[in-house]
């Protein structure tokens, strides 16, 4: 049932780079970085969503601390 809301894929305070929709269009992926006082740098992860079931389903994330960082 399609009832028009719109709702937030994720609101956190954070910064949202490389957003790409599959090539189907059920699903999106992006590059999510957050400030944190203990790096120099911001913690990325990569967070995921799924729209085939209807209602909007986040994948399972990945166990322990794994997190991206730029290399340069």
């Amino acid at each position: 049932m399609n009832t028009g809301a719109l709702l937030p894929l994720d609101s956190d305070k954070a910064v949202y780079r490389g957003l790409r929709w599959t090539e189907k269009g059920e699903g999106l992926a992006a590059v999510k970085g957050i400030e944190d006082k203990g790096y120099e740098d911001k913690l990325y992860s990569v967070v995921g969503f799924n729209f085939t079931s209807g209602t909007l389903r986040k994948p399972p994330t990945i166990p322990g601390t794994t997190t991206l960082s730029r290399r340069e």
